[in-house]
């Protein structure tokens, strides 16, 4: 009797099986082709019939299952100055991102995209253009799907520049300058009020105290910032401040980050005779501007900040205890008469050890309208998120504003104004527009008038 003939294609993988190369067989795919060229014509019929049909667990082996996809990541940039001399308010602001992000993920992450969980990409733009810039390329590279950032205008118009052409969403959490925003921009949103907005109500608010109070005052000494940021809040209010019968009798700009003293602009205040001192600028310029003209005393009654990141911050008493009594600062500022601004900052408080400043509750703002969109648009296709980003209307801002954050064709926030602040009896406290005043104004007094 015949020995029963075994089929070809599997001799042929027999033999191959005993006489291959280990090398050659961990690569599946190597030499696929010189394997089909000696298969005899037996095996290459048997080849060409049909498979057997995979199994539903085979057919879906390589597939995401509906758990992995809940846990899909949508990535944020942070970018803001972690060093050098804003070093203070950038990490609280990078922090104040974490903890919005830790809050949206433990409350169930992005529901609309089955709960997508956010993750941050922080960056330290060190205050340089340039850098911001690149670090925000990096971000977009990483897959970033929208960015917040970046306290200083110099380095915003950077990142907004580049937000635009990536086209991925850029929410500008703080930074004043107007150029931020260009003719035709569609990428960048902005919360707080521009530099035209801070300028302009600031001179309303200050020709309304005057005629308040029946004072004879009208002139102003304007200390600024010398730069996109300072000149252009200090533009804005010079112009309204002319058709209010408001007169700058002398302007001294400076660069915050080299001054260490600005005795020699006091002496040039008190010389310009002026009513009213102004500053515009950041923190640390704000706390000498304070503890030089309580060493100076011009003859100035009063003494304002216009865009001054330290006159409306909860620390700026305690570092000048004696120089701070009176002082305004119109300012882009948290709703200190809401309940949710206050269990926020006690909150920060509790986790980084410090008091929550004004620009870390526009981080957390940025990081709630982001998350807002995402959830809206269904999508975290960065032209998705910024369509989203265009219709906001977020009615729980946690702002002073005049109403809801809505963004008009520009992406500037249209409902965003400055609150004034004082301090009295060693904290700021909120005293104008009336519907946000926390007490009276005490208007007008200089600190050394004590």
């Amino acid at each position: 009797m015949r020995a029963p003939r075994i089929p070809a294609l599997l001799l042929l993988l027999f033999l191959l099986a005993g006489c291959s190369d280990p090398e050659v067989t961990e690569g599946a795919d190597a030499g696929s082709d010189d394997l089909a060229a000696t298969a005899d014509p037996e095996a290459e019929a048997d080849a060409d019939a049909p498979a057997d049909e995979p199994t539903a667990e085979e057919a879906t082996a390589d597939e995401p299952t509906e758990e992995e996809e809940e846990e899909e990541e949508i990535v944020i940039g942070s970018i803001h100055p972690l060093t050098g001399g804003l070093a203070l308010d950038g990490n609280q602001m990078d922090n104040a991102i974490d903890m919005a992000v830790d809050r949206i993920n433990e409350e169930g992450g992005i529901e609309s995209l089955g709960g997508a969980q956010l993750r941050v990409i922080s960056a330290d733009s060190q205050g340089d253009p340039a850098i911001g810039q690149t670090e925000a390329q990096r971000m977009i590279d990483q897959g970033a799907v929208a960015l917040i950032g970046a306290f200083q205008s110099a380095v915003t118009i950077n990142i907004a520049t580049l937000a635009e052409r990536s086209q991925v969403p850029l929410v500008i959490d703080v930074a004043v300058a107007d150029e931020i925003i260009q003719e035709g921009s569609q990428y960048t949103f902005r919360i707080q009020p521009n530099g035209s907005a801070m300028g302009v109500n600031a001179a309303q608010y200050l020709a309304d105290f005057i005629e308040a109070s029946g004072e004879d005052l009208s002139t102003i000494a304007y200390l600024h910032q010398d730069d996109a940021f300072g000149n252009s809040v200090y533009d804005a209010f010079a112009g309204e401040a002319e058709g209010l019968g408001l007169e700058i009798v002398e302007t001294i700009p400076y660069n915050a980050f080299e001054v260490s003293t600005l005795s020699t602009e006091m002496a040039r205040v008190d010389a310009s005779g002026a009513d009213i001192l102004i500053n515009t600028g950041y923190y640390n310029d704000g706390v000498l501007v304070a503890r030089d003209a309580l060493a100076a005393e011009p003859g100035v009654r009063v003494l304002m900040g216009v865009a001054q990141a330290a006159f409306d911050e909860p620390q700026f008493p305690e570092d000048v205890p004696e120089g701070s009594e009176y002082v305004l600062g119109s300012n882009y500022h948290p709703d200190a008469t809401s309940d949710r601004v206050v269990q926020l900052r006690d909150d920060f408080g509790a986790e980084f050890g410090e008091t929550m400043r004004s620009g870390a509750v526009f981080s957390y703002q940025a990081v709630e309208l982001i998350a807002d969109a995402l959830e809206r648009a269904g999508s975290a296709d960065p032209t998705a998120v910024r369509d989203a980003l265009s219709e906001t209307s977020f009615d729980d801002p946690l702002l002073a504003f005049a109403g809801p954050i809505e963004f008009d064709e520009t992406g500037e926030n249209v409902n965003a104004i400055p609150i004034v602040m004082q301090v009295q009896d060693g904290t700021p406290l909120q005293v104008w527009p009336e519907e946000f005043a926390e007490t009276e104004l005490v208007f007008p007094r200089v600190p050394w008038e004590e």
